[in-house]
């Protein structure tokens, strides 16, 4: 029996991942650092560490939010491939604001706009996307290739955190953020090449048993006396038995994330007086230190 190969086009997934976390996990080595020291530094000194924090965080909040985005535009209209593609291109557009918007907030905020649309955009894409290229009879090397796309992940992003932040100090932020940038666009290149050899599964198109078309099915279909099943059953006249199993998983997981937004606020809530005392940071964050964890251990807390 003759030793089954990796695909061809593997390995522009693999590099293009590579490079892609390089330019995310470099910029976002420094989104904090930069903000506090170069971009608020016309407020109090002791507004700047919480407004920065503020901002990461909403963020990184876009960046997880999107990827609901990215699936629903794969699946329904443009495919994985173009999903990745074009929004890979938004995505090297958005790290050119961030490197020629150094002293424009509203440039560099666009900027971050378009990073987290185009990494939260292709992040449910990629690794479906992995899978797509294998056939049945591959199925087998999929642990080592999934083991070598994570590898790739860890590796990009473990020379950004090394690098960017001396980057920064060394030679400012136009060259840090610009850096990440060449590698973002290097990324889509290598993707874009790779084009001839790719596997490309059609998108689905319209679903009438989505998700949506369940609930507000069962919400609208009468409630018949003495029913005791859960109330998603009601849909079962207008849709078949698997949408609606899996209506109820998503309900059940819904039901685990709805609290995460409480739990999070009181949190707050409970560490605000301490972490946003009135008290100059800077007299006691060391410029010349690369790392992000030196300037949040410097922010007071309770």
């Amino acid at each position: 029996m003759s030793e089954i190969r990796w695909p061809a086009q593997i390995k522009y997934i693999v590099g293009n991942e590579a490079c892609e976390r390089f330019s995310f996990y470099g910029m976002r080595s420094i989104l904090t650092i930069f903000l506090a020291d170069y971009l608020l530094a016309t407020l109090p000194a002791a507004e700047r560490a919480p407004r920065a924090k503020e901002i990461f965080h909403l963020f990184v909040m876009g960046v997880y939010f999107f990827p609901l985005l990215g699936g629903l535009i794969a699946d329904r209209w443009w495919g994985k491939y173009n999903t990745i593609l074009w929004l890979s291109l938004l995505y090297c557009a958005g790290h050119a604001c961030l490197a020629l918007s150094d002293q424009a907030p509203a440039g560099f905020y666009f900027g971050l706009f378009l990073i987290a649309l185009g990494s939260g955009g292709i992040k449910s894409s990629v690794s479906a996307f992995v899978g797509d290229q294998l056939t049945a009879r591959e199925k087998s090397l999929a642990p080592g290739i999934f083991s070598a796309f994570y590898w790739s992940i860890n590796l990009g992003s473990f020379f950004a955190s090394l690098l960017i932040p001396k980057t920064l100090r060394l030679y400012g932020p136009r060259v840090a953020f610009a850096i990440p940038g060449v590698l973002m666009l290097i990324a889509t290149l290598i993707f874009w090449w790779g084009r001839r050899h790719y596997k490309e599964l059609p998108p689905s198109g319209h679903n009438p048993h989505s998700f949506l078309r369940v609930v507000r099915s069962a919400l609208a279909a009468p409630r018949q006396t003495g029913a005791t099943g859960p109330w998603l059953d009601r849909a079962l006249r207008d849709h078949p038995p698997e949408a609606v199993e899996g209506s109820k998983s998503v309900i059940r997981v819904l039901k685990v994330f709805a609290s995460c937004p409480s739990s999070g606020c009181s949190s707050i809530k409970k560490h605000r007086p301490g972490c946003y005392k009135r008290r100059a940071w800077s007299s006691t964050w060391d410029p010349s230190s690369s790392s992000p964890r030196s300037f949040n251990s410097s922010i007071p807390r309770s």
